[in-house]
């Protein structure tokens, strides 16, 4: 896998416009404001992840994510042999810019997965067929809540 090495990390905003507003204890979203990543490694992989910072939560801003995520410089030249070794350095520097990290955190696992021509839940050991999921219901009256 030595063509796995990181050749450069991108960036960029991404403005995703939700169905309909939510409210939620500080504010009223009818777009989900995110930065995705694409990190490019010398064998044509690409691995994609997002970033989704809110500063009332977890005291990132969307500006430190952005700086973050360019001064990612560091990444370049380096291989995805040993991905879970590459994420744990860059837990320890992204320390302040949970976001960031969870980004380039997925696009590395990502373009290890795409490198390995498999689907990366089944390199991490499968569990489940499907999932259920979630989403965020807003702060409305009770009938409107138990409804949605």
């Amino acid at each position: 896998m030595s063509r796995l090495t990181i050749e450069r990390l991108e960036s960029w905003p991404v403005s995703v416009p939700l169905t309909r507003p939510y409210t939620i204890a500080f504010k009223t979203s009818d777009a989900v404001e995110m930065l995705a990543v694409r990190l490019i490694t010398g064998g044509r992989e690409f691995g994609l992840g997002c970033a989704s910072p809110e500063a009332s939560v977890t005291g990132e801003t969307f500006a430190m994510c952005g700086d973050a995520l360019a001064e990612a410089t560091w990444l370049h030249g380096r291989k995805l042999e040993h991905p879970a070794a590459l994420c744990h350095e860059l837990h320890a520097r992204l320390q302040t810019c949970p976001a960031a990290c969870a980004a380039i955190d997925m696009a590395i696992w990502d373009a290890w997965a795409k490198a390995l021509h498999r689907p990366l839940v089944d390199l991490l050991g499968r569990a489940h067929d499907q999932l259920e999921t979630s989403i965020t219901i807003g702060i409305k009256g009770v009938a409107e809540t138990l409804a949605e």
